[in-house]
């Protein structure tokens, strides 16, 4: 390695005075060039030289350099070689046809690849037309002229950019003769017309043309081209070679033979004269000898480590684009991927989401027809387990469960793939519930780009959850830039550039090769990593150039060994090498700009936090009913789930997408939601009318999952002046909001579970149980004092007696915070007094707070018998900074405590290390607590994620700010609540709650489960129905969860999934509805049933810590 970086340092110093050199001998080569009557380039491409010289890299392909749409690291070949590359690039082709002009609509219909419209809007133009602004569809005509299909030669339809660089590039599907053909993806330009068109002679070409920025693009080139297979060879034999020269050291065994022949070519193939007759029979004799001493050159390699290498077209279900332009790109992937597989039959290439095969067999069940029988010959690789590559930090828990149930589902019963492998290569972090989830569903591994934690200095590792569960994760280590990173070229990336890797390696050419390996940290234990190679983000997979550069550079000395593989069988060979991986027990969190994916789109994650708690819902209600003859709508419910599984896509409900994107979400989001009460309201009504009513009363239905205590909020429910009493005759509290909504104070509710209050003429006793003035509210435990901002400058605890504000300080204090560095400051808002509120139940105090155009509305609200402060907020930020909430309680504690989806983690709230800063803040699960000996102090929230317990206290980012991604294609895009997703995210609530006890035994989950849930309700009259059991499964433990009650995916029974929360071992007994007869243990995806005894309607379980449990009951 010194010798790399002695040869990097002086690759710098020389770097842009070499280019600025290769660029002027190469405006010299192409005068030459004139004057031998070749025509090489044009100043397009001459153009396209001299900004990558420049270092402008939206020049470039991605941020890598290109050579004539060949990616290669050229920085470092030498000028001559460069030059060399270039001249056999150009005459591999000879060009027999080239289009002048063509036919162009600045739109696209469906019928436009049947035949060149006559229409004033159809103009003819120059071939070199620019056109489209961003998210546009155009389309070009053109004819082909006959075309000799039986020469000896192969010949290509070749179709290249304007501009080589992402932002120029025209995504094109391509229609010969009104049929999709192929489609012009990253770095591929030629199609064989053996492949595309090869029972009969082609005439019509109409191109599709979609642009996802603002950037005008056109084609430079279209015409049809003749392949000189000798000089093809020889350029990627020479290329391959060349590129190996420049890692490997020159006293390496392989460099003086790969050298020698290099320079053999060089001096034997006189390039200047290739428009002389005997310039073939000369690279005839030159690629033969090219050929033995490439097989010298390989019996050199010994003992290489290997690359197991894979194709991979990630392509992000929404992004820079729509989900329907998605639908599009699956369409120019698939077509393209098709084709090559059919040109190399040993390519493999991976592709996951199920969610885009559904795409793929609706629109293009021809393609998915193709795509099935690659899959069976095992070219193409369906893989990843998951419905779609979703996000795990901000969804629920039976969200992520339903990403693997029905993704894992159509695999096998759809695509006929029975071993599958998690490859979530994109996706924003991993909390440390994770684990428990895949073991369950059958997996042992993950295979992921993030997960590269300076945490832990290791590419494979063993990491256990928070349960105990363990799983082997295969981090990647090739390189996404050039090897080894230059910051100088890459300001945009950062001075660690280096530390990123990709899931799609541009090329594997040797450098990326080499890098991939000297990046590999677990050399001591295999000498096997697995290297994905393409184009992806936005589709694409494979190109010739990958394919050629595999081919040649698969065996050289001092470069890792390229072989094909596939996913399950990577991972089993990297398992049956060891299973003593170094160990690893934290939430994976790989950088530090993730942040931001939990604080933006806050619209997006109050919605999916609300549609979430309706579909576990309604599923219950639907189950419920279906046991007294309600028809479930099981595949309504199925369909409605996997909608909010694609807003759960990992750049959806980040906010990460740009605004066309986050809009769409929202509604679909909208539209989720009405339709799921639609289904429940259906089915209360039909269960009010089954129930047994003594007299006309309330029926409620708590969904949150655990026993709840405390006031709800029932909405505008009217009882007439009667007062309630339960079954007991024991009086019901309640009372009036003064927007006129009931709110009634719960004792006990059950999960999952009907309760009925009757009406009843008796004189109500309650008693006010919270007193309120203009700076105080009290409560039996609490004495709150607010000043004129709405800040607590004192919490007193009337039963310990004891001051819980330190003096000087002040909770809910707001501050701002910088997007850079996290700094925080307190913030000056203009602040008043509204009003002050009380009934028997509730009181608090509202005030208004503004600055610019922002404005905030806030409540803050004690119950009776309630140790939890609410802050129901109303935040509406426009500002260019972030806006916090902090509680500076003292540090009672080193370690903290937050809610993940499935059990609780720890953090420390020390800054110790560097690496801390990848926690300031960081993403939990509706709580946070910190506790000492005898008190602590919880924040919960119903639809917040990014909270700080580093900074002496409780921090709560509350608004991410108007802040636009730095996307060049947003720059002239208005952006607002709505563009950003942040649209309905403004109202939400926070509570914060001390206890004397800790947070387990104060019951602080249940707390934050009840905040983030529905009580449904419903007045109902008398009626004498046969008794039925108010609930399916009756809990009453609170050791346990009841995550979620359905029908099962076969319809066979019901399935009821628990998990333990309080980190302890526990036996359970549940009390089965009369009508169940059997019950049995699942396994997570319902299959193999083991018998669970019932005795007198009830059934026994043991959990283990944060186990989920899966049963299914029978009637």
């Amino acid at each position: 390695m010194g010798f790399i970086y002695f040869k990097l340092l002086r690759m710098i110093a020389i770097n842009y005075l070499r280019l600025f050199v290769f660029v002027g001998c190469f405006s010299i080569t192409i005068l030459c060039s004139a004057q031998d009557g070749m025509e090489f380039t044009d100043p397009q491409t001459i153009e396209y030289i001299k900004k990558a010289a420049e270092g402008d890299h939206l020049a470039l392909e991605g941020g890598h350099l290109a050579l004539d749409g060949h990616v290669m690291p050229y920085m470092f070949f030498e000028p001559h070689e460069i030059m060399y590359l270039f001249r056999l690039s150009q005459i591999r082709h000879e060009v027999i046809w080239k289009a002048d002009s063509i036919y162009f609509s600045d739109s696209w219909e469906d019928d436009f690849p049947e035949k060149i419209p006559k229409s004033k809007d159809v103009i003819k133009v120059p071939s070199s037309h620019k056109f489209g602004k961003r998210h546009t569809e155009s389309t070009i005509w053109f004819n082909l002229p006959a075309i000799n299909l039986t020469s000896e030669r192969e010949k290509f339809l070749c179709i290249k950019p304007l501009d080589m660089s992402l932002v120029g590039w025209p995504e094109t599907t391509i229609f010969i003769d009104n049929q999709p053909k192929a489609a012009l993806l990253r770095q591929h330009f030629y199609w064989s017309f053996d492949q595309i068109k090869k029972d009969s002679e082609p005439k019509l070409v109409c191109l599709k043309s979609f642009g996802v920025f603002d950037k005008p693009r056109g084609y430079r080139e279209i015409s049809v081209v003749e392949r000189n297979p000798i000089i093809d060879e020889l350029y990627w034999r020479v290329r391959v070679l060349i590129e190996a020269l420049s890692i490997l050291p020159e006293d390496s065994s392989g460099y003086q033979p790969i050298s020698s022949a290099v320079k053999k070519v060089m001096n034997t193939l006189d390039l200047n004269l290739s428009s002389a007759t005997s310039f073939q029979s000369q690279a005839e004799i030159t690629l033969d000898n090219l050929r033995k001493d490439f097989l010298e050159i390989e019996k050199v390699a010994k003992n290489n480590p290997v690359l197991s290498v894979l194709i991979h077209g990630h392509l992000d279900s929404a992004w820079r684009w729509t989900l329907t332009q998605t639908d599009e790109k699956i369409q120019r992937l698939v077509l393209n991927n098709l084709y090559l597989m059919d040109r190399y039959p040993q390519l493999r290439y991976v592709f996951t989401s199920p969610y885009h095969y559904e795409r793929l067999k609706k629109l293009y069940p021809k393609l998915y027809d193709r795509v099935l029988e690659k899959i069976k010959s095992g070219q193409w690789i369906a893989n990843g387990a998951t419905y779609l590559e979703g996000d795990l930090n901000l969804p629920g828990g039976e969200s992520v469960i339903r990403q693997f149930l029905y993704g894992l589902a159509f695999y096998e019963n759809e695509l006929g793939v029975t071993e599958n492998a998690l490859f979530l290569p994109d996706t924003f972090g991993y909390p440390a519930f994770f684990p428990q989830i895949v073991k369950q569903f059958g997996l042992d591994h993950l295979i992921a780009m993030r997960v590269n934690t300076p945490e832990i200095d290791r590419t494979i590792y063993d990491w256990k959850g928070v349960d105990g569960s363990s799983i082997l994760v295969f981090g990647l280590s090739t390189p996404a830039w050039e090897y080894p990173y230059i910051y100088e070229m890459h300001r945009g990336a950062g001075k660690k550039g280096y530390l990123r890797t990709t899931y799609n390696a541009p090329d594997p050419g040797p450098r990326r090769s080499f890098g991939t390996w000297q990046q590999f940290k677990n050399k001591d234990i295999t000498d096997n990593q697995l290297m994905l190679i393409g184009w992806g983000d936005g589709g694409g997979g494979a190109t010739e150039d990958h394919l050629e550069l595999m081919h040649y550079g698969a065996s050289l000395p001092g470069i890792p060994k390229l072989e094909w593989t596939n996913l399950v069988d990577y991972v089993n060979s990297q398992k049956s090498v060891s299973d003593n991986y170094p160990g690893f027990s934290h939430k994976i969190m790989p950088e530090k700009w993730i942040q931001k994916t939990f604080m933006m789109a806050s619209g997006l994650k109050v919605a999916n936090r609300m549609v979430e708690s309706q579909l576990k819902e309604c599923e219950a209600l639907c189950s419920f009913a279906s046991l007294h003859g309600f028809e479930y709508p099981a595949e309504e419910l199925r369909a409605l789930w996997k909608k909010l599984l694609i807003q759960h896509f990992h750049d959806i409900i980040t906010g990460q997408g740009v605004p066309e994107v986050l809009m769409k979400a929202k509604q679909d989001l909208d539209s989720i939601s009405l339709s799921v009460d639609i289904i429940s309201t259906d089915a209360m009504n039909f269960i009010a009318e089954k129930l047994t009513m003594k007299s006309d009363g309330l029926l409620l239905f708590n969904s949150s999952g655990v026993n709840f205590n405390g006031v709800i909020d029932l909405g505008n429910i009217d009882l007439k002046g009667k007062s309630l009493v339960d079954e007991g005759d024991k009086e019901i509290e309640f009372t009036y909001s003064d927007e006129g909504n009931l709110l009634l104070k719960a004792n006990d509710l059950k999960p999952f579970t009907f309760i009925k209050y009757y009406l009843s003429d008796n004189t109500s006793s309650i008693q006010t149980g919270v007193n309120v003035s203009a700076n105080e509210i009290e409560n039996q435990f609490l004495i709150l004092k607010i000043n004129d901002q709405g800040e607590i400058i004192s919490l007193f605890d009337k039963e310990l007696k004891k001051e819980l504000v330190s003096s000087g300080r002040k909770f809910n204090v707001f501050y701002k915070v910088d997007y850079k560095n996290d700094k925080r400051e307190l913030i000056t808002l203009d602040s008043k007094f509204i009003n002050a509120f009380q009934n028997d139940l509730t009181g608090g105090l509202t005030f208004e707070k503004s600055i610019g155009d922002s404005r905030i509305v806030q409540k803050i609200i004690l119950e009776k018998g309630s140790r939890e402060i609410k802050f129901d907020s109303y935040v509406d930020w426009k500002e260019e900074y972030r806006l916090g909430v902090d509680f500076p309680i003292n540090n009672i504690n080193k370690m903290g405590t937050y809610g993940l989806q499935f059990g609780f983690d720890s953090l420390s709230t020390a800054i110790s290390n560097p690496n801390d800063s990848l926690f300031i803040p960081f993403a939990a699960y509706q709580w946070v607590n910190i506790s000492g000996e005898n008190y602590g102090y919880s924040l919960l929230d119903n639809g917040r994620y990014a909270y700080d317990i580093k900074g002496g206290g409780v921090f709560l980012n509350l608004a991410y700010g108007l802040r636009k991604h730095n996307y060049q294609e947003l720059a002239d895009v208005e952006w607002n609540q709505k563009a950003s997703g942040d649209i309905g995210g403004e109202n939400f609530t926070y509570s914060f709650m001390p206890h004397s006890a800790d947070f387990v035994k104060s019951k602080i989950i249940n707390k934050a489960r009840a905040l983030n849930s529905i009580t449904r309700a419903r007045l109902i009259p008398e009626n004498s129905n046969d008794d039925i059991d108010p609930y399916l499964i009756l809990s009453e433990s609170d050791d346990i969860i009841i995550e979620s009650i359905k029908m099962a995916e076969d319809g066979e029974g019901i399935i009821v999934r628990m998990s333990e929360k309080n980190k302890e071992k526990a036996t359970v007994k549940l009390k089965l509805n009369r009508r169940f007869t059997s019950a049995s243990l699942n396994k997570i995806n319902e299959s193999e049933n083991q018998k669970i005894n019932i005795t007198n309607s009830e059934i026994e379980l043991n959990f283990n810590p944060f186990e989920i449990k899966t049963i299914r009951l029978t009637y």
